[in-house]
């Protein structure tokens, strides 16, 4: 009988370890990335907060206040400070304006006399580019000189960079998303510090917290950032927060109370199938209820010369087709710019882009954001391409002739947005999706000209004019345009670090 107690803690034992895996660790610091309040008062409850949460480090990205500085200085905390170059590019340092000059000058001054555990350079820069090591060196040489305390930097990936070799250590911006839990654990050695970034759908869970943990445990020495506002939302929706990290933060073998789950993200895009499925059902009902589309809605590709005459000759007249195929290609271009943006951007390459290009943050700044900004950027080019084209051909009597020889071609991109969606919602490949894009500008590209020509057949007077007005003239504003862009470094280095980043 006496043995029936140790048998009974031997099946308890192997059943809590099976249901709760977890590893013998080192004890784990932590630390926030603090947004410091304006209010006086919140600011100090939130350092209590912090305390309580065995938060060891703290950085700062301003210049805080002395009363401020004085709360900070009377706790336990270790501070770090980062200089507030967010995202820079080649250019950033090589062509460095006298706003960042003076920003670093304002930072060395307020926090060289001051007890700081390290000063940050920049984050997340484009130190993918072999010539960003050389442009931000006079910043750090400068910064030796007149600092004693070590340097680093943000990082957003994990391979060794040539800039590493300017600075003591790096912060490594580690993005859980669902790929997370079968990655490796290359680089995470010599990484100074981690900073935890869930995924969108992953914010409030507590399972990507505890695979953040356990995937970092390989530098269990190094700190444990975590964004202030993130935190502190967290540990109020989920009350054990403070247990776990003063677990971690005192035991060697502090176990995650949570079994071991798979990472999902929850992101299914819904949204857009549904507007899909609205799109193709406008389709179907225009199909039902207009006999003329119904006649003629293969005739531009299958016989389109003969199509071109029963326009011309108003035998199909009805600009209804022509307005719904025009609302339908806009809200094509809006899911079109979302889908290439959860292709090509993770959130802090969206981040990046609305970074540079404040004036298009007039939607929000998540992915959604690009449906709109989408919809309207097509909206505008439709609009200012049928004006184009009714103004320049002055023999056309009635703005519907050249609304539905403009929009018939856009039947083609409702095929290609379709294949789009479907290969992101079932992670498709990249290189098809990337020729499906490629296929749906060139409609939207090629649709002026082909209809310029079109109706440009039935000009009587001087063809040369119309030619130059229409043809020429839409080309001759691509290629600049297009010069423009590929001629840019400044705004490829934009694209390349918002790409690369994510």
């Amino acid at each position: 009988m006496g043995r029936i107690p140790v048998v009974y803690a031997l099946i308890l034992y192997l059943v809590t370890f099976s249901f709760f895996p977890s590893f013998s660790f080192a004890q784990r610091s932590f630390g926030v990335i603090w947004d410091v309040p304006e209010n006086h008062e919140e600011a100090i409850r939130q350092l209590d907060q912090f305390e309580n949460l065995k938060i060891k480090y703290i950085e700062v990205d301003e210049l805080v206040t002395d009363e401020i500085w004085s709360e900070i200085s009377r706790r336990d905390f270790n501070v770090f400070v980062q200089i507030p170059v967010t995202f820079p590019v080649i250019q950033t340092f090589e062509e460095a304006d006298s706003s960042l000059v003076r920003t670093f000058q304002q930072f060395l001054t307020r926090y060289g006399t001051t007890q700081v555990e390290a000063i940050g350079a920049f984050a997340y820069g484009q130190t993918n580019h072999p010539r960003f090591a050389g442009a931000v060196q006079p910043f750090t040489e400068q910064m030796d000189s007149a600092l004693s305390v070590p340097l680093y930097y943000k990082k957003w990936n994990r391979e060794p960079q040539a800039v590493d070799s300017l600075f003591e250590f790096h912060i490594t911006r580690i993005e859980v998303t669902p790929a997370f839990q079968s990655v490796d654990n290359t680089g995470f050695s010599s990484s100074g510090a981690f900073l935890y970034a869930p995924s969108g759908g992953m914010k409030n869970r507590m399972a990507p917290l505890k695979w953040f943990i356990e995937k970092t445990s390989v530098n269990h020495q190094a700190p444990l950032f975590f964004e202030s506002g993130w935190l502190l939302n967290f540990k109020n929706e989920h009350r054990s927060t403070e247990q776990i990290l003063t677990e971690y933060a005192t035991y060697q073998d502090a176990v995650f109370p949570l079994p071991r789950e798979p990472l999902t993200d929850g992101n299914s895009h819904s949204i857009i199938v549904l507007i899909l499925f609205a799109l193709w059902g406008t389709v179907a009902l225009t199909y039902s209820f207009i006999p003329t589309y119904r006649r003629s809605l293969f005739r531009f590709f299958l016989s389109h010369q003969f199509f071109i005459e029963d326009v011309m000759q108003r035998h199909i007249r009805s600009i209804v087709p022509a307005l719904v195929l025009l609302g339908q290609h806009a809200v094509l271009g809006g899911i079109f710019l979302y889908c290439m943006a959860n292709t090509y951007l993770s959130s802090i390459g969206v981040e990046v882009f609305y970074f540079y290009f404040p004036i298009l943050n007039i939607f929000g700044s998540g992915h959604l954001s690009f449906l709109f900004l989408g919809l309207l950027f097509t909206l505008l080019f439709q609009t200012i391409s049928l004006l184009w084209l009714y103004v320049a051909n002055w023999g056309i009597g009635y703005l519907s002739q050249i609304s539905i020889l403009y929009s018939w071609p856009f039947h083609l991109n409702l095929v290609i947005t379709t294949v789009i969606v479907t290969l992101l919602m079932s992670g498709g490949n990249a290189y098809l999706m990337g020729a499906c894009f490629i296929l749906f500008v060139a409609v939207l590209l090629l649709d002026f000209p082909i209809t310029a020509f079109d109706t440009g057949q039935n000009i009587k007077g001087n063809r040369w004019l119309y030619a130059s007005g229409t043809l020429g003239l839409y080309t001759l504003i691509v290629a600049v345009l297009a010069i423009l862009v590929v001629t840019n470094d400044r705004l490829l280095n934009i694209l390349d670090l918002a790409i690369a980043i994510s």
